[in-house]
This record gives structure tokens, C-alpha cells and sequence, in this order.
């Protein structure tokens, strides 16, 4: 049994006396009216938010600022709500602009800054649970109005503009695990949050966010010997052989006193990745027909899901939690064959499956 952080593998086999199994593992008159009214009323929005932009190297209409080096260093975890856990003021520059900006407004809108999703007290949620963003101006927090625009040409031309990223926790506990922040974060928009798109700031480079939480490196695994099985025991479709044990486990270390982070586990059929049921595929160089393969943990028969860490996977499931101090995770499991078939025919009986750890 082979496993490893991300595509980790698992191996079990059997003498070929029986199988073998190799796994990596009102009426119309007032609807008319509505409609006519609904109609006005989103032809009136657009003109009034109307700018033209003309002159970006890319072709979009809107322009892009860049923000650089925001870097955020490794955090602790288990700070009180509401501390500001990083924060970087540098120049947002313009990156897709023929110089400056020139837009023509017909008639004048205001700018508004507007970062992602709802804000509570001027904090956005970001990726990483647990921890917000807000996003500072001169014009103040967003969401905010800022310069008004006319309906002349070149009636902002700046390339330049100062902003201020803070990383806030809004977790009432302990952040568990890091993650990526999406590259886009703030937004210009015209009057309003739902106006035309001005603007658009993004990072320059993908910022991690790292608490000090314990991490864990997949223990190299020994292979996995399946129990011998006779066709005549698996009398009907869906009995099960004997099964075997074996152990996925973890090797840990890190953190701060009172950290912990938590471990889940998605386990993907190799010979069909798309494979979302619970019983793994024999790979093509098996002899053995009508059987599969299915894993347990504990009474629980775990299914199969993409292969990907992201929170939520399909079929993905917690495997522990791992806290500062403890050296490592043992995730015991069982392996078994399954009848899927009518008919069973005798021989190797070969299967692979990877898994995927995520933290969170």
C-alpha cells in the first residue's frame, strides 16, 4: 500500500489462487403593464450608467490595477475575533492602460468601490474561513463612493492609487487551516454596487494564508494482502468478503499550544476517476469479472469522488483531527470484495485508488 500527500496510493493484493487485488487505491392587461414598467426601468439604468472605455491594452472595458507583494507571514491561529492579522498599504497600479485613464460619461456617474460577496462592518468574507478582508481608500472602507466622473473625455486620468489590505479573523474559535485567497478583490463600479464595471483590483501574485496550525506528512505504507475468497461464499449481488485491515496513517508536527487542524479524506477510482458510487473498479489487467471492491471506515462504505482537495469534495470524508503536540494520525480502514455481477469469473481481481487529504 503506497500513500502520499496528494495522489496518494494504496495497494492491496491477494495470491492469484482466487483474486488479486492491486489498488492505487392579476389579468393580461397588468402583466403587460409589469413588464413594460420592468423593461423602462432596466432601459433607464443602463443609459445612466453608460461610460465609455476605449483605451485598454487588452481590449476589456474596464481597467486593471495590480497590487503587489502582499505577503502575508505565518499567523496565530488563536487570536481574538476581530484582531487585524495582516495589513499592507503599497500603490495600485494600472496594468492594462494606454497611460492614463480616460473614460467619457454620459451623463456623470460617481465611482464606488465594492470588494467581493456581502460585507459585515465593512469586512468581507474571503476563501479561508474564519478570516475577512477589508479594503481601505482615500475615499475610506469599502463599500464607499468616490470620484465622480462627467461626460467629457478624460475625465479621470490617474494610474496610480493607494490602497490599504487588511486580513481580520471573524472566527469566534480557532482557525483550523489556510488556503488561497481568490486574486481579484476589489471593485469600481458606477454609483452602485451593481453598476457598470469601472475597475478591477487584483493581487499580483497568489497569496497563501498560513496559521500556525500542526501539519502532516502521509507515513510510506506497506502493501495490503486481501483475504482469500471463494466464489461459492459470494452467493448473491452485494455479499462481501472477508475483510482486511489496514491503515492510512499520518506523521505530525508544528503548530502552537491550543492549534489544532482537521484532516479529510477523498478517496478517486483510478480506472474511472468519475466514478462517485462505492465500489472501486478493477483496473483492465484483472482476470476476475462480476467483483469490485469496496473500502470501509469503521460500518461506514466510503464512495469515491474527484480527485481534489477542495473543501466539500464529492464523497469526501473527516478523518481526524490533529492537535498541536500529537505526533501522528492513524486512520484505520478495511477492504473487502463485493459481488457486482451475476456471474463471477475466478483470477486476479486487480483495482487501484489514489486519496486526497485535505486540511481544514
Amino acid at each position: 500500500m503506497k500513500i502520499f500527500q496528494g495522489n496518494a496510493a494504496l495497494e492491496f493484493f491477494n495470491y492469484p489462487e482466487v483474486f488479486k487485488m492491486h489498488i492505487f487505491v392579476g389579468v393580461f392587461c397588468r402583466i403587460n403593464k409589469a413588464v413594460m414598467i420592468f423593461i423602462f426601468a432596466m432601459m433607464a439604468t443602463s443609459a445612466w450608467s453608460a461610460c465609455a472605455i476605449n483605451d485598454t491594452t487588452d481590449g476589456s472595458g474596464y481597467y486593471k490595477y495590480v497590487f503587489s507583494n502582499f505577503n502575508p507571514p505565518e499567523f496565530n491561529s488563536n487570536v481574538a475575533k476581530n484582531t487585524v492579522i495582516y495589513s499592507k498599504t503599497a500603490v495600485a497600479v494600472i496594468s492594462n492602460g494606454l497611460g492614463a485613464r480616460l473614460m467619457n460619461c454620459v451623463p456623470s456617474v460617481t465611482g464606488y468601490l465594492v470588494g467581493k460577496s456581502t460585507p459585515v462592518n465593512n469586512i468581507y468574507p474571503t476563501t479561508v474561513e474564519g478570516i475577512g478582508m477589508r479594503v481601505s481608500t482615500r475615499y475610506g472602507a469599502a463599500p464607499v463612493s468616490g470620484l465622480g466622473y462627467s461626460n467629457h473625455s478624460g475625465s479621470f486620468a490617474y494610474i496610480l492609487i493607494d490602497v490599504t489590505v487588511e486580513l481580520i479573523k471573524t472566527a469566534d474559535g480557532d482557525i483550523t487551516a489556510g488556503g488561497v485567497l481568490d486574486s481579484d478583490f476589489l471593485y469600481e463600479r458606477a454609483n452602485d454596487a451593481f453598476g457598470q464595471l469601472l475597475a478591477q483590483y487584483n493581487f499580483s501574485s497568489p497569496v497563501v494564508l498560513r496559521p500556525k496550525v500542526p501539519t502532516c506528512t502521509p507515513q510510506a505504507p506497506e502493501p495490503v494482502r486481501m483475504a482469500q475468497t471463494v466464489t461459492q461464499k459470494l452467493t448473491s449481488i452485494g455479499s462481501t468478503g472477508a475483510p482486511r485491515s489496514f491503515l492510512i496513517s499520518l506523521l505530525c508536527k508544528g503548530g502552537i499550544p491550543g492549534s489544532l487542524t482537521n484532516a479529510y479524506v477523498t478517496l478517486t477510482d483510478v480506472a474511472n476517476p468519475g466514478n462517485i458510487g462505492n465500489v472501486l473498479t478493477l483496473s483492465k489487467t484483472s482476470v476476475a469479472k462480476g467483483v469490485g471492491v469496496q473500502i470501509r471506515k469503521g460500518e461506514q462504505i466510503l464512495g469515491f469522488g474527484p480527485d481534489s482537495n477542495a473543501a466539500g469534495n464529492r464523497n469526501q470524508w473527516f478523518a481526524g483531527a490533529v492537535a498541536y503536540g500529537q505526533a501522528r494520525l492513524d486512520i484505520p480502514l478495511t477492504a473487502r470484495y463485493v459481488k457486482t455481477g451475476e456471474n463471477v469469473t475466478i483470477g486476479s481481481a486487480n483495482a487501484a485508488a489514489t486519496f486526497t487529504i485535505s486540511y481544514q
